[in-house]
């Protein structure tokens, strides 16, 4: 979970610094945030019925998933680090670790 907030604040930087800079990009990014809010709300009341009748099967997918989080966990220890003890080396890592995790 803390790789994945970490990646995700790097991203979110990212384009934030991008939509800043650029305003040619900016107002391309306002068309695309508004068009895929008007999907995900199609999307999400198109999904609704078909969601509460798979409900008990998405309960049991749930619990197994949660299990099997928590022995992944118990396994592999880089994954209970806090935010501010994880540093993130990957390929994108044009930002220093403070503003990842700031």
């Amino acid at each position: 979970v803390v790789t994945v907030c970490s990646a995700c604040a790097l991203v979110s930087v990212l384009y934030c610094d991008t939509k800043r800079n650029h305003p040619y990009i900016r107002s391309l990014c306002k068309v695309v945030e508004i068009s895929v809010t008007t999907l995900t709300s199609v999307a999400c009341n198109s999904a609704t019925p078909i969601i509460i009748k798979l409900e008990p099967q998405i309960s049991i997918v749930n619990d197994l998933a949660c299990k099997g989080l928590d022995k992944l966990e118990s396994t592999l220890p880089v994954l209970q680090q806090k935010r501010t003890q994880f540093n993130f080396d990957g390929p994108l890592s044009c930002h220093s670790s403070t503003a990842i995790t700031s």
